[in-house]
């Protein structure tokens, strides 16, 4: 499923009409954050044995998301994929690990 796709898609813990929404909900701060770390790891599985460029990443993360997206909040879940081994970053580069 496409980042974009995941975003959209209507979620059905919540009474909000879609994952992006519900992600912006301050009461579901915990799951938000992990709904938007799994999306962002789709999208760099996505990218193929090859990987993204994390500068790429983020401004396609920041066209869907808006200005929520900051570097800040780009740079630290980057770190907390790399951090809990789910991803690699070489150079900016970002390759998802296989389990």
């Amino acid at each position: 499923m496409t980042l974009i796709a995941r975003l959209k898609e209507p979620d059905r813990s919540s009474t909000r009409s879609t994952y992006l929404e519900s992600a912006m909900s301050k009461d579901n701060d915990f799951r938000a954050a992990l709904k938007i770390a799994a999306a962002v790891l789709d999208a760099i599985e996505a990218a193929g044995p090859g990987g993204i460029p994390d500068g790429h990443l983020y401004m396609m993360l920041q066209t869907i998301v808006g200005q929520q997206w900051n570097l800040q909040v780009h740079q630290a879940m980057i770190e907390a994929l790399v951090e809990t081994g789910k991803i690699t970053n070489h150079n900016h580069l970002l390759v998802a690990v296989k389990e």
